[in-house]
């Protein structure tokens, strides 16, 4: 839009006009007239015009007869007329093509980036989605192993105390663990089918049945490397990659192209023209006659508004108004990123921690739980030594669980905060 404008104006135009009879006259008598401008002269008439001998005719100075002629013009009453001109803006190119140019490329860049912006964040919101997804599938598999090592000690319970060794009490508490086991593993499922449709509503997929998914990145594999850096270092590099800022930098550059292109108006605008008109009849011939001719004009205008000139001054203000706009937008949003970047940079930092001794914890409990189970079978261990052992290994392997997916979340958000997840073009985890 902004290149046509600047465009030469062509324009074609054809008319026909009726008009009201008129009569059109000098007053009464006829119009001398000579043929070759100068003095007129009196001299025997020519035989051959058929006067007499003695007569005298009037003459301009080559010998051209003089005469008279009617007073009375014809008036046509249809007129005929095609018209074409061009008009070409030369000052418009000398001071606002250029800038009004790299004005509408900076907003069609700012455009795209705020597109580019947005998808990396719905790929952000993607990720997380399939991290609870994720997370959901290794709380059922908790719940589901906990069920069966829980089985299988209600098992052992029966066996001694079929043998007298144990009570009938503590085969009753295994038979009720194992029933809350069971529910326990159906809310798992409920929280897996209710993840797994989130995650395929935010894939654009349908929602009303349960997808079935498979996993991509699983959580036995250690998740992107962030975070290595200083935490100045890492508000530095997201200053400089972040999307959002350099989509509010080419709008900046925008506003101020246009200002650029707007302070033409101050000065005295230059047009060239030129018209073609072939018409009957044609006004630029006098007489006018019933017949078709054509004329031409060309030429350069110089024109100056002071209206204009005063507008242009109001309407620079408001652009400069919106420009410091945009600038106390950059700077908050700068102010905001490195917020966004110290948070998740101490969010990556816990979770590290908590994944290191989530992973000694769930070391302890499971050797823990093996010990108790070979003294229970032995008869040297209660009930109540196997359930609290089986709770502490199911409490560890899903608190190490999330600590390793809370690792991969925490790492995604520091990447997206610092432009590592553009800068890299790290796409998101498959699942197919």
């Amino acid at each position: 839009q902004t290149m046509i404008q600047f465009l030469p104006q062509v324009k074609a135009s054809a008319s026909y006009t009726r008009l009201s009879p008129t009569e059109v006259a000098f007053g009464s008598g006829a119009i001398v007239g000579a043929q070759t401008p100068g003095l007129i002269v009196a001299a025997p008439c020519d035989p051959s015009l058929g006067v007499p001998a003695i007569a005298q005719c009037i003459y301009d100075q080559d010998m051209n007869l003089v005469g008279a002629a009617d007073t009375q013009f014809e008036n046509p009453l249809n007129q005929y007329s095609l018209q074409a001109s061009l008009a070409v803006p030369l000052s418009d190119y000398a001071l606002s093509l250029a800038p009004a140019r790299k004005g509408s490329l900076a907003q069609m860049k700012a455009a795209e980036l705020e597109r580019d912006a947005e998808r990396l964040r719905v790929e952000l919101d993607a990720r997380l989605a399939y991290y609870n997804w994720l997370k959901s599938l290794a709380q059922l598999a908790a719940a589901e192993q906990s069920l069966a090592h829980t089985e299988a000690r209600q098992l052992d319970a029966q066996a001694l105390f079929e043998n007298g060794v144990a009570s009938k009490s503590d085969l009753m508490r295994l038979e009720a663990r194992v029933e809350s086991m069971r529910a326990l593993v159906e809310q798992s499922r409920e929280f897996r089918d209710l993840a797994a449709r989130q995650l395929a509503m935010t894939m654009g997929e349908p929602g009303t049945q349960t997808p079935s998914y498979q996993v991509g990145e699983g959580i036995d594999t250690p998740p992107p490397r962030a975070g290595d850096e200083a935490l100045d270092v890492l508000i530095e590099r997201a200053w400089a990659q972040r999307i959002e800022l350099a989509a509010l930098r080419e709008t900046i550059d925008g506003v101020s192209y246009g200002i650029k292109a707007s302070r033409a108006n101050y000065f005295p605008r230059l047009d060239a023209f030129a018209e073609v008109t072939h018409a009957n009849p044609n006004q630029r011939f006098f007489p006018l006659s019933s017949q078709w001719r054509t004329s031409w004009s060309a030429g350069v205008s110089l024109s100056w508004v002071m209206n204009q000139a005063i507008f242009t001054k109001a309407q620079i203000e408001s652009y400069e108004a919106s420009r410091a706009e945009l600038e106390a937008r950059y700077a908050a949003a700068k102010r905001g990123i490195a917020m966004e970047v110290s948070a998740a940079y101490g969010e990556l930092r816990r979770a590290q921690a908590a994944s290191s001794h989530q992973a000694r914890a769930v070391a302890a409990a499971e050797e823990a739980y093996r010990v108790a189970v070979e003294l229970f079978r032995a008869g040297e261990a209660t009930t109540t030594d196997i359930l609290d052992a089986e709770a502490e290994r199911v409490n560890a392997s899903l608190q190490g669980v999330n600590a390793s997916i809370d690792l991969r979340v925490a790492s995604s958000k520091l990447r997206f905060a610092t432009g590592d997840l553009a800068a890299k073009g790290d796409n998101a985890p498959a699942v197919p």
